[in-house]
C-alpha cells in the first residue's frame, strides 16, 4: 500500500482511519489516538478540511477523546465535525444525525444537560421529518433523550418517551425482539426510580420471561436483570423468591465470566444486603468481602460503586454493634462519594443519614439533626417527596425528635412518611411497621394508649409475617409491646412479651456465636443490654414463678458465654483437619506477633489494627470450619441445674443490672437467683445498688491492710462514713438470701454447700471471709464453692487426673543477666519451641525507665518447701527458680504431650485498670500499663523481666521479655492441668466485662483449660503466702483432701493463725 500510493495518500489516510476506529471499539484508546491523528494529518493536507472523510475523522478522535474524558479536546473536533458534516452532506444526511448525538452524549458525560438536551430536540426534528414519529429511527432518538432525563433523575420525564417508543417497537419488532424487552427494563428502572415498585416488578416479569425464550435465561444481561427484579423484591420484603433470584443469577454469571467480574460482585453484595435484612448474620460479612475484594481488583478504590460496598459492610458492623469500625468505613464512603458523585446525590444524602445515626450512637444529637436535615434536602431535590427513601429519610429524623421529646414535630413527620411508605411499599412492609412503632410511642408518651396499641400490634403482626419471628425487628416490637403494658399496668400481658422477647435474644446471640469472633460478640451482646434491663427490672417488680425462671436461664446463658467459646475453639481443634489446624496455627501466630507488639511503648507499636484484623478473620474462618460450632449448641435451663443439686445445696447466680423500673435510670442494682432442690422455680432476691457496694471498696486514705481488715470486720464496715453508717458486706449481700437459705436455728433442711456465681464488683470479694458477727465468718456457716457459672453442675462428675507432676516457678531473678538468661534457655529441652512466632523487629536498648519488681525471698523458700510435701504425695515436682523461670521455659509447657497436674507460680503479679478515653501522655509508656486489651494489663512477672518492663523491649530479637502476660496464657494449651496455684500480688483482679467476668489471669487459664485456680484479689504479704500454700497442699496431697476442702480448711486454720483478714482473707478459689 505504502509502495503503490505513499503515506501522503488519501488510500493510506484510509488504511490508518479504519485501523484507529478497529482500536477505538477493542477499547484501545491511546492506540486508537494516534491512529486517528496519522489519518486526520493525511486528509487535512490531501482531501481539505471541508471533506467528508476529514469530517469523519475528525468525529472519530472526538469520540476517543470522549472516552477517556478529555472534553476540552473532544468538544471542538464534535463541533467542527458537526459544521463540515452541515455543509458537505447535509443536515439530513445519518452522519450529520450522528455526530449530533455523539456530542450530546459527551454533554451528558460531563452534566451540562441544557446543551445536549439542545441537540436531541434537532435531532428528534430531523428524524421526524424524515421517518415520521412511528418509526424505529425516531423510537431510538426517543430512547436517548428518555435516557438523558433519567440520567438527570427526571423519572417522571423519561416514562412518557419509553412508553412511546414501548408501543412502537411493539408494533413494528414484535414482542418478543430484543429492543423490545430492553425498552421494558428501561420503564421497569424508571418505575422502581418513582418508588412504583409494583409495576417494576410486572414489567421485569414480563422482560424476563421474553428473554428467557429469546436467550434461554443464560446470559449475562438476563443475569443483571435477574439481580434488578431480586432488589424489588426484596425491597417489597418477599425474600424467599428475591434468593433464588439473586441466587440463579449468580450461578450464569460465574459460568459466563467468572467469578471475578463486576457484575458477580454487584449480586453478591445484594445477596449479603438480603441476609442482613432477613437476620441470616453468619452469611453477611463473607459476602460483603469478596464483593469488596473483587470491586477493588476490578474498578479500585475510587468509584462510588466501591463506595456502596463500604457503607453495606458498616451497615452490617453498625448493627452488630461495632460502632467504630462502622464510622470508620461511613467516613471513607462519603469521601469517595463526594468526589465522584458530589453533594447533590441521593447517595452523598445516604452518607450523611448513617453518619448520623452514628452521631447519635454517640450521643450527639445536635450534630445528627443537622446531618438529618442536609439529606432531607438532597433526598427532596434528588428523589422527589413521594419517593420511598424520602419517606425514610423523614422516618429518622422524626425517631430523633420523638428521643428529645418534640412530639409533635414528630408526630408531622412520621404522619408524612407514613402515606408514602404505605402508597409505595404497603401496609404490611417493615418500614411500614417501623414507622407505626414511632406513631404509637408518640401516642403513648402522650398518654393515648388506645391510639398506641393497635398501631403497635399491627407492626408486630406485619413484621412476624415480612421478617419472620427470629428477627431484631420483631424484638425490637415485643420489647415495646412489653414496657407499654407494663406501663398500662397490664402486667399479665406484658410478662408475656418480655418472656418471648429474652428467648428470642437468646436465639439471636446463639446464632452469631456460631461465626463471631470474641470482640464482635461481646459488641453484639452489648445491643442487647437494654433489652436485658428492662427484663430484669420487671422481673424484680413482679418476682412471677415464668420470670424467675427465665431470669436464672438468663444467666445461664450469659456467664461467660464468649470465655465458653474461646475454650471450645482451643479444644475442638485437636480433631480437627490438616487445613484447619494450618489455619489455626496463622491464627496463634497472629497471636505471637501481637503480644510482643502489644508490650512495645505506644510510639514503637506498628500495624498492630491490621494484625489485629487478620487474627479475627482466621478466627471467624475457623469457627465456621469446625463442625462443633455449627451443631445446634446445649443450652442449659434452671431445672437442670436444680436436679444436680443434693439435700442442704443451694446455687446462686449473682446479676446485675441498670434499673428501668419504671423508667430507665442511672442505678444499677444487684440480684440473687436462688435454686435448691425441689423448687418449682429459683427465687428472685433484691440486694443493693451498686454505689452502695462501691463506697465499701473505693475507701481512700487507709493503708491496704487496715482498709481490708475494716471491710471484713464488724467494726467499721470499711468506710468512714460522713452522714449515716453503710451497711456491712454482709446485710448487702449475704443477709437476703439468709431466709431462703433456712440458715434459721433449728431447720432442719438449712443449706450448708453454697454453689456461686459472682457478677460485677462481686468478683472483687472473697464472699467466705465476710464476717457475719464478731465471731464468725461466712465460711463457718457454709461451704461456699464459687464457680465461673453454676451450669458447672451438670459437668459434676470427677475429672480424674492421670498425670503427676508439678513444675513450680519461685525464687526468681527479676533483673536481667543476659549470660544467666541465655543458659537457662539452651538448657531447656524444647528452647526451639520457645517461640515459635516469627522473629520481630531488633531492638536497641533504650534508657531504663520508671520502677523495678524486687526478689521475693520467702517464694524461693515456698518452692523449695513444697517439693517434699508433693513428693511426698505421689507428685514429681519440677522447680524453676532463679534465672531458669524463665518466659521461654513457662511457654514450652504443653506444647510437647501434656501439661503436669499442678502448676504454682509463686512470683509478681499485675493488673493495671483499663484508661478509659484517656489517652497516656508518656509515649514511651510500656503496652503493659496502656493497651487497650485487658489481657496485656495482667500478667505474671518471670526471669529479667525489669528489662522490658522498663523498655517495653526484650532483650534480643526472638527473645521472651520475661513478661508472662494473661494474653498469652490464654493462647497455650492447659487442659491437663487440674489446679494453677496463683501464689503472686493481685492476680484475681482484671476489668469487669459484663457477663464475662474478670478478664484477667482467671479468665486466661480458664481459656487454657485449667480446673481449679487459686488467686489473690491483693497483695498478701509474702511470708504469710508462703505459709499458706504449705498448708494448703498438705492438707490436700498429704491428709487426701479434695482441693476444695483443703482450701477450705486452710482459710480456716491460717485464720487462727493470723488475726488479719490481711493476712489470710485475700486468696480465693475458682472452679
Amino acid at each position: 500500500m505504502l509502495k503503490t500510493f505513499g503515506e501522503q495518500s488519501a488510500a493510506y489516510g484510509k488504511v490508518c482511519h479504519h485501523r484507529g476506529r478497529t482500536l477505538y471499539y477493542k477499547d484501545d484508546n491511546t492506540e486508537a489516538e494516534q491512529w486517528a491523528l496519522k489519518a486526520l494529518e493525511i486528509r487535512e493536507k490531501v482531501l481539505g478540511k471541508e471533506n467528508a472523510d476529514y469530517a469523519g475523522t475528525l468525529n472519530l478522535l472526538a469520540n476517543v477523546y470522549r472516552y477517556t474524558k478529555v472534553y476540552d479536546k473532544a468538544e471542538p473536533m464534535f463541533q467542527e465535525a458537526i459544521k463540515i458534516r452541515a455543509t458537505v452532506l447535509g443536515k439530513e444526511h445519518p452522519d450529520y444525525i450522528s455526530s449530533l448525538s455523539n456530542l450530546a452524549r459527551m454533554y451528558i458525560s460531563m452534566k451540562v444537560y441544557s446543551k445536549a438536551e439542545a441537540l436531541y430536540s434537532e435531532v428528534l426534528e430531523i428524524k421526524t421529518k424524515l421517518h415520521g414519529t412511528e418509526s424505529l429511527e425516531y423510537a431510538k432518538a426517543l430512547t436517548d433523550v428518555a435516557n438523558m432525563y433519567y440520567n438527570q433523575r427526571k423519572y417522571t420525564e423519561a416514562l412518557p418517551m419509553y412508553l412511546k417508543t414501548l408501543n412502537i417497537r411493539g408494533k413494528i419488532l414484535g414482542k418478543e425482539h430484543p429492543d423490545y424487552t430492553a425498552t421494558i427494563i428501561d420503564l421497569a428502572d424508571s418505575n422502581r426510580m418513582l418508588g412504583e415498585y409494583e409495576n417494576a416488578i410486572a414489567l421485569y416479569d414480563e422482560a424476563l420471561e421474553i428473554n428467557r425464550k429469546l436467550s434461554g435465561g443464560k446470559t449475562t444481561d438476563f443475569a443483571m436483570d435477574l439481580n434488578q427484579l431480586a432488589n424489588l423484591v426484596s425491597d417489597m420484603d418477599n425474600y424467599p423468591k428475591a434468593e433464588s433470584i439473586y441466587l440463579e443469577a449468580l450461578g450464569i454469571l460465574a459460568s459466563n465470566d467468572g467469578k471475578e467480574t463486576m457484575d458477580y460482585a454487584t449480586v453478591l453484595e445484594n445477596l449479603g444486603i438480603l441476609y442482613k435484612d432477613i437476620g441470616a448474620f453468619n452469611k453477611v460479612e463473607p459476602l460483603y468481602l469478596e464483593s469488596i475484594r473483587i470491586r477493588e481488583i476490578v474498578i479500585g478504590k475510587e468509584d462510588a460503586r466501591f463506595a456502596n460496598s463500604l457503607e453495606n459492610l458498616a451497615n452490617f458492623y453498625l448493627l452488630r454493634g461495632n460502632i467504630d469500625k462502622a464510622e470508620k468505613l461511613y467516613l471513607e464512603s462519603k469521601d469517595i462519594r463526594e468526589k465522584t458523585l458530589g453533594k447533590e446525590h441521593k447517595y452523598y444524602a445516604f452518607s450523611l443519614y448513617n453518619l448520623a445515626v452514628i452521631s447519635l450512637e454517640k450521643g450527639d444529637s445536635i450534630k445528627a439533626e443537622q446531618l438529618l436535615l442536609e439529606a432531607i434536602q438532597i433526598n427532596a431535590k434528588a428523589l422527589g417527596k413521594d419517593h420511598p427513601d424520602y419517606a425514610l429519610s423523614l422516618q429518622d429524623l422524626a425517631d430523633l425528635y420523638r428521643a428529645k421529646g418534640a412530639y409533635d414535630k414528630a408526630e408531622t413527620l412520621y404522619l408524612e412518611a407514613d402515606k408514602t411508605i404505605a402508597d409505595k411499599l404497603g401496609t404490611e412492609h417493615s418500614s411500614y411497621a417501623y414507622n407505626l412503632c414511632g406513631l404509637a410511642q408518640i401516642y403513648q408518651a402522650k398518654g393515648a394508649y388506645t391510639k398506641a396499641e393497635p398501631f403497635y400490634l399491627q407492626a408486630k403482626n406485619a413484621i412476624a409475617k415480612t421478617l419472620g419471628k427470629v428477627h431484631p425487628r420483631y424484638g425490637q416490637v415485643l420489647s415495646l409491646l412489653a414496657i407499654f403494658y407494663q406501663k398500662t399496668n397490664r402486667i399479665a400481658e406484658s410478662t408475656t412479651h418480655y418472656l418471648e422477647l429474652i428467648k428470642l435474644d437468646r436465639q439471636l446471640i446463639e446464632n452469631a456465636a456460631r461465626y463471631s469472633a470474641e470482640n464482635e460478640m461481646i459488641q453484639y451482646m452489648g445491643t442487647f443490654q437494654d433489652d436485658i434491663a428492662q427484663f430484669q427490672s420487671f422481673s424484680q417488680a413482679h418476682p412471677s414463678p415464668e420470670l424467675c425462671r427465665e431470669s436464672f436461664n438468663n444467666a445461664l446463658f450469659f456467664n461467660g458465654l464468649t470465655l465458653d467459646n474461646s475454650r471450645l475453639l482451643a479444644h475442638a481443634i485437636a480433631g480437627a483437619d490438616s487445613l484447619t489446624r494450618g489455619l489455626y496455627e496463622k491464627w496463634q501466630n497472629c497471636h505471637r506477633r501481637l503480644a510482643k507488639r502489644y508490650a512495645r511503648p505506644i510510639e514503637e507499636r506498628k500495624k498492630i489494627a491490621e494484625v489485629e484484623a487478620e487474627a479475627e478473620g482466621y478466627e471467624k474462618q475457623l469457627m465456621r470450619s469446625l463442625p462443633v460450632f455449627q451443631q445446634t449448641r446445649y443450652a442449659p435451663h434452671w431445672q437442670q441445674v436444680r436436679d444436680q443439686l443434693k439435700p442442704n445445696e443451694a446455687a446462686v447466680e449473682f446479676i446485675h443490672f441498670r434499673y428501668c423500673y419504671p423508667d430507665r435510670s442511672d442505678s444499677i442494682f444487684y440480684a440473687a437467683l436462688l435454686l435448691r432442690p425441689g423448687w418449682e422455680a429459683p427465687r428472685f432476691i433484691p440486694l443493693f445498688e451498686e454505689k452502695q457496694l462501691d463506697s465499701l471498696l473505693n475507701t481512700h486514705g487507709d493503708r491496704k491492710a487496715d482498709y481490708v481488715a475494716n471491710l471484713y470486720s464488724m467494726a467499721d464496715r470499711g468506710i468512714i462514713t460522713l452522714e449515716k453508717p453503710a451497711k456491712s458486706l454482709f446485710e448487702l449481700i449475704w443477709k437476703p438470701l439468709e431466709t431462703a437459705l433456712g440458715s434459721k436455728s433449728g431447720v432442719a433442711d438449712s443449706v450448708k454447700t453454697v454453689f456461686f456465681s459472682p457478677t460485677g464488683l462481686l468478683h472483687r470479694i472473697n464472699l467466705a471471709a465476710i464476717p457475719v458477727n464478731t465471731d464468725s465468718i461466712l465460711a463457718d456457716q457454709y461451704h461456699l464453692i464459687e464457680l465461673g457459672s453454676t451450669r458447672q453442675l451438670m459437668a459434676r462428675a470427677k475429672t480424674t487426673f492421670d498425670n503427676s507432676d508439678a513444675i513450680l516457678f519461685g525464687g526468681i531473678q527479676f533483673e536481667m543477666d543476659s549470660n544467666a538468661i541465655f543458659a537457662a534457655n539452651t538448657r531447656l529441652q524444647n528452647a526451639d519451641l520457645a517461640s515459635r512466632g516469627p522473629v520481630e523487629d531488633a531492638y536497641t536498648d533504650a534508657a531504663s525507665r520508671g520502677e523495678s519488681w524486687n526478689y521475693l525471698k520467702w517464694t524461693e523458700k515456698e518452692v523449695n518447701g513444697l517439693a517434699p510435701i508433693l513428693s511426698s504425695g505421689g507428685i514429681f515436682p519440677e522447680i524453676r527458680k532463679g534465672f531458669d523461670a524463665t518466659e521461654e521455659a513457662f511457654k514450652t509447657i504443653g506444647t510437647n504431650g501434656n501439661s503436669p497436674r499442678i502448676l504454682h507460680l509463686a512470683t509478681h503479679g499485675f493488673f493495671f485498670p483499663d484508661l478509659k478515653d484517656a489517652k497516656p501522655t508518656d509515649t514511651q509508656e510500656t503496652g503493659f500499663k496502656t493497651s487497650n486489651n485487658p489481657l496485656i494489663r495482667s500478667g505474671l512477672l518471670l526471669a529479667g523481666a525489669n528489662h522490658a518492663w522498663k523498655t517495653g523491649k526484650p532483650l534480643k530479637k526472638g527473645m521472651e521479655n520475661g513478661i508472662l502476660t494473661a494474653y498469652e496464657i490464654s493462647h497455650m494449651n492447659l487442659s491437663n492441668t487440674e489446679l494453677v496455684v496463683l501464689s503472686a500480688c493481685e492476680t484475681g483482679l482484671g476489668d469487669i466485662q459484663g457477663n464475662e467476668g474478670v478478664y484477667g489471669l482467671q479468665r486466661a487459664f480458664k481459656i487454657a483449660g485449667v480446673k481449679y485456680l487459686i488467686m489473690s484479689l491483693w497483695q498478701v504479704p509474702d511470708r504469710e503466702t508462703a505459709e499458706f500454700m504449705t498448708t494448703f497442699y498438705e492438707k490436700w496431697l498429704t491428709n487426701k483432701m479434695s482441693i476444695p476442702e483443703a482450701f477450705l480448711m486452710t482459710q480456716k486454720e491460717m485464720r487462727e493463725r493470723f488475726i488479719n483478714p490481711y493476712s489470710w482473707a485475700g486468696f480465693v478459689l475458682l472452679e
